[in-house]
């Protein structure tokens, strides 16, 4: 159910977004009638999105719905750990795309309070929504030196900017 709404979020974008969804920097996911935030949706909608010619389209039953991202940038919707210990993987779900995380890119920018990492091509940055920033910051511990540290994919990783 969706926000009192007798349907489901899938029956909800399709009944209410004739046109497009945007998705927002701050990760707010935007339509015609109103916002949805991204704990409603991404994660129902990340199994839905299809990637074309920098183009991204949300596919529900026989509809497809383009999605405007913020210009030239990619922003992270949703990770996927598997794996456990050196075998830990981590797949990052981009606007643009999947793609593995390479963890030691991750660092913390102090004036957005956001995750960030570096994609495949090195001079992007990518952005992480609040709800997959939550899913790598779990892993956060602290070491004996008082500084954080990530644990991923078998390895301690000093995070740049949240020291």
């Amino acid at each position: 159910m969706y926000h009192g709404f007798n349907e489901t979020i899938e029956d909800f974008i399709i009944n209410k977004c004739s046109s497009s969804l945007e998705i927002l920097e701050n990760g707010k996911w935007i339509f015609q009638e109103g916002e949805i935030s991204d704990i409603n949706i991404t994660g129902y909608i990340k199994d839905h999105l299809s990637h074309s010619e920098n183009n991204v389209i949300v596919k529900l039953r026989d509809r497809s719905v383009p999605v405007k991202v913020p210009a030239e940038k990619k922003l992270v919707i949703d990770v996927s750990i598997s794996g456990a210990g050196d075998f830990e993987k981590v797949e990052i779900i981009t606007t643009g795309g999947r793609e593995l995380l390479d963890v030691h890119t991750l660092h913390m920018n102090r004036e957005d309070r956001s995750l960030y990492c570096t994609g495949s091509n090195e001079s992007e940055k990518i952005k992480f929504l609040k709800g997959p920033m939550i899913k790598i910051l779990d892993r956060l511990m602290e070491g004996n030196n008082g500084r954080f540290y990530l644990k991923l994919c078998g390895q301690i990783i000093p995070i740049e900017g949240l020291n």
